[in-house]
C-alpha cells in the first residue's frame, strides 16, 4: 500500500466525483458530510435506495446522488455532480472518507476517463493506505 498522504495532486481536476464506501450507514455519511459542508439538506426520504441531496459551501450548491446497496450490496456509492467539491480527484475524496469514517473506500483509478486496459482497476482505500484491485 502506499502512503496515505501521497494524493493525487498531480492530477487534474475531475468534472465529478464517485466513490464507493463499503458497509457505511446512511447516517454516518450524513453526519461526515455535515463535517466537510456548511450545510447539507436532503430532497427526499433516506429510506430509498436512491438518496438526492445538496451539499453547500459557500457559493457553491453541489448536487449528491447517494445510491444504498451498489456494488454487491456491500456498498454506498456517493456521486458528487460537479467540480466545485473540496477535492480534486475521486481518489482525493476517497482518503478523505477513509480517514474520517475508518472504513475502506473504492474509486476508479482511471479518473472519468474509459479505458479498457484499466476498465476493472480501482483503487481501493483505507486508513492504512491505497492499493490497487481488480473490482469486476
Amino acid at each position: 500500500m502506499t502512503n496515505q498522504t501521497e494524493q493525487s495532486s498531480d492530477h487534474q481536476r475531475q468534472p465529478d466525483i464517485e466513490v464507493y464506501i463499503k458497509e457505511c450507514s446512511i447516517d454516518e455519511i450524513i453526519t461526515w458530510l455535515n463535517s466537510v459542508f456548511e450545510d447539507v439538506k436532503t430532497l427526499g426520504p433516506l429510506d430509498k435506495k436512491s438518496i438526492t441531496l445538496t451539499c453547500t459551501n459557500g457559493d457553491n450548491s453541489i448536487p449528491l446522488t447517494v445510491y444504498t446497496g451498489a456494488a454487491g450490496k456491500l456498498y454506498t456509492s456517493l456521486w458528487f455532480q460537479s467540480e466545485k467539491t473540496p477535492w480534486k480527484t475521486d481518489l482525493d475524496c476517497a482518503l478523505a472518507i477513509a480517514n474520517a469514517l475508518d472504513t475502506e473506500v473504492r474509486c476508479a483509478t482511471n479518473s472519468w476517463e474509459e479505458s479498457a486496459d484499466s476498465e476493472n482497476e480501482w483503487w481501493k482505500v483505507t486508513k492504512e493506505g491505497q492499493t490497487t484491485v481488480n473490482w469486476k
